[in-house]
């Protein structure tokens, strides 16, 4: 019988251990890795809304052109005015609160994308996308980006929900961030010039 030294035979033992052990680590990690793009493509993220239901949102959001007299859940309430410009391919609304400030937010398509940009009294301009239409009659817009926003932290608008009620009403419910934290208010507005 030949000796083997047993160090070799312990080596050897350990890299078989070892070779067995990095096959089976190889398969977790791909096993993982498949599991983890599955869940990524399955998972709803910030999906935006396709062209055609931006065009049609955008054609339904003309419908605001107009006056329109708001009251808030804090009894206050803005006046605010649609009006369209740029041969009917922006929306403009103008914003007065109670107190006399003044902001306005900008509705026009970007390719295929419903963009809403808002320039807010706070002196930055959130730029908003429409997220895919759960109903025809609601239109919710999230944010994708700022300018002037110094800090992320920094208070900014984050999202917008237009609702359409009957002809002659809507629901704008608007949410800032600031550190973090969201706050959201619901403001119900009546269209003043129902005349139109």
């Amino acid at each position: 019988m030949i000796g083997v030294e047993p160090n070799a035979v312990a080596h050897a033992q350990r890299c078989a251990m070892m070779a067995i052990d990095g096959a089976r680590s190889k398969r977790m990690r791909l096993r993982s890795g498949l599991g983890m793009a599955l869940i990524l493509t399955l998972a709803p993220g910030p999906a935006y809304a396709d062209a055609a239901s931006g065009q049609a949102a955008f054609d339904r959001l003309k419908a605001l052109v107009g006056n329109w007299k708001g009251q808030a859940s804090n009894g206050r309430g803005p006046d605010v005015t649609f009006r369209l410009i740029a041969a009917g391919s922006v929306l403009v609304e103008d914003w007065t609160t109670a107190s006399g400030r003044q902001s306005m937010t900008v509705f026009h398509m970007d390719g295929d994308a419903l963009i809403a940009t808002h320039y807010c009294p706070l002196g930055n301009q959130p730029r908003m996308a429409l997220t895919p239409i759960s109903e025809p009659t609601r239109f919710a817009f999230d944010f994708r980006d700022a300018t002037n926003l110094r800090d992320p932290a920094d208070a900014h608008q984050h999202g917008v929900v237009i609702e359409f009620g009957h002809p002659d009403s809507m629901t704008w419910t608007e949410t800032y961030v600031a550190k973090g934290v969201p706050e959201t208010t619901r403001i119900d507005f009546v269209r003043a010039d129902k005349d139109r």
